[in-house]
Order: structure tokens, then C-alpha cells, then sequence
């Protein structure tokens, strides 16, 4: 009786977003539309017999990985095409363009503690780690980005060890920022002709339209779907849904899938279709779900990647002041207190020069005579 209650409850409630919807349609100002002639129904030819879908339907076996693969293969084999760039590739060609280009603006001003000083080029290796840590916090959620990487002792139960132990926050963050997927040069001003609002991700779109129908046989029944993505920026393909509930702010896509498996010849999440090929080519071997499944995708992605601590990175211009100009410490007006950036004290002394606390003793000395030092030390 509980279980019949219940659906009846979800299917009054169904019933009420859809007249919702019809509601809102009412309110909305009425676009002038062209009118388009009716055709003839006698000049359809209908066929007197369906004829039965014959079609080879499932994964294309020369596209897809073996069936003892792991999930990152498939991943692999969904985001790499044949003709062009791989999806790790895009990525960290456009990050590394975006990164010099921001950072040699004649109008770019860093802070001397901004973490931007810190930047170097990023590689496959790394891009494939980052976004399986990405992934990873879609699996583990927390209320921030800071909070997967607090090592304090009173946030001990709470703690997620493995991201530290992947990259720095700040290199984390660092990646987060300069993220690009297309080249900022080419973009057309909205208003003018050739404009795309969806230039930002053009080529991530263009890339799996491009894999997704050739690794995967589609079969009869189809459907157009249509899915809403999460976002709140400023863009023209941004709508309000209120009969959303997941996302009620977002992009709007309509997708043509397979009813039965769910395969997506359009955008989606790129973990969906892989998975549906790997639980298609493993047959009845022993099933995996999709929360299993993207476990298994981030830690193909993260590998044996481990951020180099010790890695300079280019050479900083702030770095090179602290050693060359001639430095004086001053105390903390009032009670204020800092800590020092390297043995991470309370303090009342600072360099006002560099922005950055520093004991009166032998940190002060080493943050300005010693070339390669961290804000937890000196580096070997």
C-alpha cells in the first residue's frame, strides 16, 4: 500500500509541474512565428509492411576497447579522434594558450602573494589527474574546494588525503582559473555576424559529435531527450526552469538517444556512454554500476600522476626583487598578527616590501637571500 500511495503522490506531483509548465507558457510574450503550409497527406506513400530493423545494433567492435579493458579505455576511446586532437590535448593546448596570454597582459597587475607567480605549462598527465579529481568530487561532495584539502586536526574526521596527495589546492585552483577549451582570439562579439555563444565549448561539442555516433551502433527506437546542464553565468544559452528541480538555471540541450541503454549521440556527460558500452561489451561477466564505474574512471585518470614539489616553475619576478633589492622588516601596527610565510608562526614583523610575514630571525634572512623557498619552508 505505501509503494501504491508513493507513486501516486510522485504522479499527482508530475501532473502539477506539467500544468506548472503550461502556466508559465500562458505568461510568456508571444513570438510573431512564420506559418508553414500543411502538405497534403496524399502526397505521403505509406509503406503497406513495416519492414524489421535489421541494423547491427551495439558498440562498434573495431572502435571500442576489448572487453577486459578498464573504464579509462573507454573513456579514451570516446574523447580521441582518429582525425584530430584528443579531449586531454584540447584541454591543455588552450589552458597553456589562455595562461600566457593572461599573464602577459600589459595590464595584468599580481598581487606579490598571488598564486598566479606559481604558474607553469600543464601536460596530459596532469590535465587527466585534474579531471579526475573533478570527477572524483562529484562522488564526494563537500561544501568547497578548500574543504578537500583541510589538514587541520580538528577537521580529522572529515579529511580527504587523496587529493593532497595528487596535486596542491594551489595548483588545483591554479589549473581552475586559466581552464580553456577554445582560443579566446577567435571570438566574435555578440551582435556581429558568425557570433556563437557557444564558443567557450565549441570544440568539446564538435569533438564528441564527432566520436560518439561512429563507436556505437544505434538501434531502433530512438528518443530526443532533453537535458538541462547546470549554470548561473552569464551567457546567451542560459534559461530558467522552475519545473526543474536538479538544476533549475542552465543550458539546454535536446539529445537524440537510444531508449533502452540510454546512449547519447549529442553533449552529455561522457561517462553515461562509456559505460553503456563497457556493460554492453562485458555481456554477462560480473556487473559493475555507474557509481562503481566512475571510481574506476578517476583513478585511471589521476594514474600514478604526483605533483613534483620540488618543480620551479619559471623564474619569478618577485622572486628575483627579494633576492636583489635591499629589503627592511617593520612591525604589525596595533594587535594585528601574521603568520610567517615560511615556519608558519604568529608574528608582528613583516616585509612590506613583499607582502609577506616573516620572523625577525632566520626567516626573514632566508626569504631573501636563499633562491627556492615555499611558504611551509625552504625547499631542498
Amino acid at each position: 500500500m505505501m509503494d501504491g500511495d508513493s507513486d501516486n503522490e510522485s504522479d499527482f506531483e508530475f501532473v502539477q509541474d506539467e500544468f506548472r509548465n503550461d502556466l508559465d507558457d500562458q505568461d510568456m510574450p508571444r513570438v510573431n512565428r512564420i506559418w508553414i503550409n500543411v502538405p497534403d497527406a496524399d502526397l505521403f506513400q505509406f509503406p503497406d509492411e513495416i519492414q524489421t530493423f535489421s541494423r547491427p545494433m551495439g558498440p562498434v567492435r573495431a572502435l571500442t576497447p576489448d572487453v577486459n579493458a578498464n573504464p579509462i579505455d573507454y573513456f579514451n576511446s570516446l574523447v580521441t579522434p582518429s582525425d584530430s586532437a584528443s579531449l586531454m590535448e584540447l584541454l591543455v593546448r588552450e589552458t597553456n594558450r589562455y595562461a600566457e596570454q593572461f599573464l602577459s597582459d600589459p595590464g595584468y597587475d599580481p598581487k606579490p602573494n598571488s598564486r598566479s607567480h606559481d604558474w607553469h605549462e600543464t601536460d596530459i598527465e596532469e590535465m587527466s589527474a585534474y579531471i579526475g579529481l573533478i570527477l572524483s568530487m562529484g562522488i564526494l561532495k563537500k561544501p568547497s574546494i578548500e574543504s578537500y584539502w583541510q589538514e587541520k586536526e580538528s577537521t580529522w574526521l572529515f579529511q580527504t588525503p587523496g587529493f593532497s596527495a595528487v596535486m596542491r589546492r594551489d595548483r588545483f585552483q591554479l589549473i581552475s582559473k586559466f581552464l580553456h577549451c577554445n582560443d579566446n582570439t577567435t571570438y566574435i562579439p555578440r551582435g556581429q555576424d558568425g557570433y556563437d555563444p557557444c564558443h567557450k565549448f565549441r570544440p568539446v561539442l564538435d569533438l564528441v559529435n564527432k566520436t560518439f555516433p561512429k563507436a556505437y551502433n544505434l538501434a531502433r527506437d530512438l528518443t530526443v531527450d532533453e537535458s538541462m546542464v547546470g549554470f548561473k553565468g552569464r551567457n546567451d544559452i542560459v534559461q530558467y526552469v522552475p519545473a526543474k528541480k536538479s538544476h533549475q538555471w542552465g543550458a539546454k540541450f535536446f539529445v537524440l538517444c537510444e531508449s533502452d541503454t540510454g546512449y547519447n549521440v549529442s553533449l552529455e556527460l561522457y561517462t553515461v556512454n562509456a559505460y553503456v558500452i563497457y556493460i554492453q561489451n562485458r555481456g554477462l561477466r560480473a556487473k559493475i554500476t555507474r557509481v562503481e564505474f566512475v571510481m574506476d574512471l578517476c583513478r585511471g585518470l589521476v594514474g600514478t600522476y604526483r605533483e613534483d614539489r620540488g618543480r620551479p616553475g619559471r623564474p619569478r619576478a618577485i622572486a628575483m626583487r627579494r633576492l636583489t633589492e635591499r629589503h627592511f622588516i617593520e612591525m604589525i601596527e596595533g594587535k594585528k598578527r601574521k603568520r610567517c610565510t615560511l615556519c608558519s608562526k604568529k608574528i608582528r614583523t613583516r616585509c612590506p616590501s613583499c607582502g609577506v610575514g616573516l620572523c625577525l630571525t632566520t626567516c626573514f634572512k632566508a626569504f631573501h637571500t636563499v633562491g627556492n623557498v615555499s611558504r611551509h619552508g625552504l625547499e631542498e
